[in-house]
């Protein structure tokens, strides 16, 4: 992911603070770790997959500027498979 370009796209879209949701696909040992790594944030929701080998979680934060999700987004990235939406 291109980090500069992330950020200059969610400066033009959002106004801070803002609640920002993160979305990530994971095998379901992962999560404690990818919410861990979110660090505040509220869990919304939690989907399967049909055979449960992957979960989709949605996790709302509220973020004062842009670099803080970037942030949590570079986090999350160094947890070896996991996909950032």
């Amino acid at each position: 992911m291109e980090y500069e370009k992330f950020q200059q796209l969610l400066e033009s879209e959002y106004t801070f603070p803002v609640k920002y949701l993160f979305k990530f696909v994971m095998p379901p040992s992962l999560e404690t770790e990818v919410l861990k790594a979110i660090d505040g944030g509220v869990l919304v929701k939690t989907n399967s997959s049909k055979n449960g080998r992957f979960i989709s979680l949605t996790v709302s934060k509220e973020v004062f500027c842009s670099i803080e999700i970037v942030e949590v987004y570079k986090r999350v990235a160094l947890i070896n498979g996991v996909i950032g939406l």
